[in-house]
């Protein structure tokens, strides 16, 4: 599911949503990747239930968005359905939990996604989106050439970047 909509893309790259000679389906497939994009880095846009293949226990790292851990599976099919205490940064603790390989189902995202988010989504749709416009538009991008995820993206989603390695 699309947290930005195909009107709000089309507004915030000024197209009139009449235009005939736009397809809205490649449009749709950039807000895609744009989302996806962002995603990577802060984790999930929307609130729903996610799953995830993680190493840990008694603690484990999920997205900073995590606000309800369902159930962890390890590898033989053990359950643990509760006990599972939620710390800052994401970090997940359940002192049932062996270390091992686990499958954790949760609930993270973004119940209203903060507006840095929402412009950097959009900042990136209109940055995937310039070849679409022709070399004319290209020429004054003013974004580095080369570069999938400009400057300005990644200072709008730095405070909310999911910890990881340099």
């Amino acid at each position: 599911m699309s947290v930005i909509l195909l009107d709000e893309a089309m507004a915030y790259l000024r197209m009139s949503p009449s235009s005939t000679n736009v397809d809205e389906a490649v449009l749709q497939a950039t807000i895609d990747t744009a989302e996806s994009l962002v995603a990577q880095r802060v984790g999930p846009l929307a609130s729903g239930a996610q799953s995830s293949i993680v190493f840990g226990g008694p603690a484990f790292v999920l997205p900073t968005t995590t606000t309800a851990v369902t159930s962890a599976t390890d590898l033989d099919g053990n359950a643990v359905t509760s006990g599972f205490r939620i710390g800052v940064g994401g970090v997940v603790t359940n002192s049932s939990c062996a270390l091992g390989t686990w499958t954790l189902v949760y609930t993270a995202g973004w119940a209203e996604m903060p507006a840095p988010i929402r412009t950097a989504v959009l900042e990136l749709v209109r940055h995937l989106w310039r070849p679409q416009l022709g070399a004319a538009a290209r020429a004054t991008d003013d974004g580095a050439p080369g570069y999938l995820i400009p400057n300005r993206v990644r200072e709008l989603l730095d405070p909310y970047a999911l910890p990881g390695f340099a």
